[in-house]
């Protein structure tokens, strides 16, 4: 019986090329690409292609990607996530845990306007010589701006 050397495929030159083939399998594909010249060459070849390729790119791989790239893979990362009802329920978790700044913001601004329309209001009441509401707005800016030292009094 003849033991007949087979051909290494491009897969296997491949996986060996990219380090994916157990300690065995690697053994057998350079024995195999050893009998065979042309394997070899292409084989060669390759190993040559990427170690220029490693020398080139490796400083490249050990930079801190810039902000918008990693933004922009965080995103893709997410839209890659399944669609389905588990999903949906892990996006309602997270948006309940996120901190409404909003809400927040919104509830401020809207006293903030009461607090001042109030004060307008009332100065206008309290002085009724004053000729519109619009001065008594102004008064009451005024002496909230002072009250929170942002003008002299």
């Amino acid at each position: 019986m003849t033991d007949v050397q087979r051909r290494p495929s491009e897969l296997d030159l491949n996986a060996y090329v990219d380090g994916r083939l157990d300690a065995d399998r690697a053994r057998q594909v350079e024995s195999e690409a050893a009998a065979d010249p042309a394997a070899l060459e292409r084989l060669q070849g390759w190993l040559r292609g990427r170690d220029q390729l490693r020398q080139a790119y490796d400083p490249v791989a050990l930079e801190t990607p810039p902000l918008f790239l990693s933004v922009a893979a965080r995103t893709a990362a997410r839209a890659a996530e399944p669609v389905g009802p588990a999903a949906r329920a892990r996006a309602a978790r997270a948006e309940v845990r996120r901190f409404p700044y909003g809400v927040v913001a919104a509830s401020f601004l809207a006293g903030a306007a009461a607090t001042v329309l109030g004060a307008a209001i009332f100065a206008h009441l309290a002085d009724p010589a004053r000729p519109s509401i619009g001065a008594g707005v102004v008064r009451a800016l005024t002496l909230l701006a002072r009250g929170l030292g942002f003008a002299a009094p």
